[in-house]
Formats: structure tokens, sequence, C-alpha cells
């Protein structure tokens, strides 16, 4: 296992699949990784390519200016803060106010060789703390290549990602550009509203051969 990623490492597939679990199949050299999205197994890549996490304190020991930027006003909406609930840490993004901004965490590789042109993951776990019609749990996450000159360009955007107060896993999948030196990853509340959501194990993989 690999992070909370769920990598499970058989030669056969794996039984009652949920939608974003990775399998490593272990009957091909090299293994092959393959990804359970919309009702199917598809194929993207092979274990040589994928073992590496790129983000660094993905479950959150701590939440630390060293690895992730707050996006947003600290004073006007919130302070991201960590907790435990269950076996793992989770970061509570929070927003008592509703506020005409973006509000959330952002977080950008560093000390990796992110490669251009190439094929990437990401996935992490998530569920809010109440669904009560006062708060609005959609969440935005933005992925953005960043080429030498700092220009940030959208790779892959989704501002609905609905959250439940049950856990559950986030996974899409993007490909970086030519000019890309790194990858920026926003996660924020929805702009205008009050949101309560939390956040864990994050993941990043080059999935690409």
């Amino acid at each position: 296992l690999v992070d909370i990623n769920d990598l499970i490492a058989v030669e056969k597939k794996p039984t009652n699949p949920y939608d974003g679990q990775l399998w490593v199949d272990t009957s091909t050299d090299p293994a092959t990784i393959w990804v359970f999205k919309n009702n199917r197994w598809t194929r993207v890549g092979t274990v040589n390519a994928i073992v590496k996490n790129l983000i660094r304190n993905s479950a959150f020991a701590t939440f630390s200016s060293q690895y992730y930027d707050v996006v947003g006003s600290t004073v006007l909406s919130y302070t991201p803060t960590v907790f435990q609930h269950g076996s793992y840490n989770w970061l509570k993004l929070q927003s008592d106010i509703p506020i005409d901004a973006e509000c959330g965490i952002s977080y950008t590789v560093f000390d990796e060789d992110i490669k251009p042109n190439s094929e990437y993951s990401f996935q992490m776990l998530m569920f809010a703390t109440s669904n009560t019609s006062d708060v609005d749990n959609r969440i935005n996450i933005r992925i953005c290549s960043v080429d030498k000159d700092d220009t940030e360009v959208v790779l892959y955007q989704n501002d609905n990602v609905n959250v439940s107060t049950d856990k559950c896993k986030f996974f899409t999948s993007f490909k970086t550009m030519y000019s890309t030196k790194t990858i920026k990853i926003y996660i924020t509340g929805q702009n205008g509203s009050m949101y309560n959501f939390n956040i864990s194990h994050l993941a990043l993989y080059n999935t690409g051969n």
C-alpha cells in the first residue's frame, strides 16, 4: 500500500471496486496500474511510473506554509486547521461568513521532476462536517500548469465537486503541457458561500510511461 490510495497489488481485478480505486496488476511485467472510473477499469501506466506521491505532507501531520499556501484572507474567512477523525488526520477548510472571493489552499509541486506533455492523476479523500442548508459543500478543484515565467494555465477545473458527510474519494487525470515546469493545485470553497469540509491524503502521480 502507498499512502491511503489503495494501491492493491494482485493478479486479479479487485471485487466491488469504488470510483477512483487503483489496482496494480502483478500478472504483467512491469506491473500495470489500472484505475476504476465510470464503472470500468482503465489502464493508466506502469508501477515504475506511479509509485511516488509528488505531494509532501499529503496526510496532514501538520498544516505548514512550507508545503501549502492559503488562498484568500485568513482574517476574513478562516485559518486551516488539522484534526484527527478516525485513523486519519484531516485539514478543515471552513468559512463562517460568505465571502465573494476564492478561499482555500493551494499546493505547488517542488523539488520534483515534472514531465512535460505527460499523464498525471490527482486524488484525495474528503467529507463535509455538516450538510445543513446554510453551508455549500461544493468544492472547487483547479489544477494548473506553471511555466518557467510562473504563468499559470488551467489543465483541469471542476467547480462543483459535491461532498457529503460520508467519507469519499475524488479522482481525476490530466496531461501536462510542453511548457510545464511544475504543477499547482487549488482546493477552495464556493465563492459567496459558507462552507465546512475536510480533506486528507492528497496524491499526485505521474501515470505516463
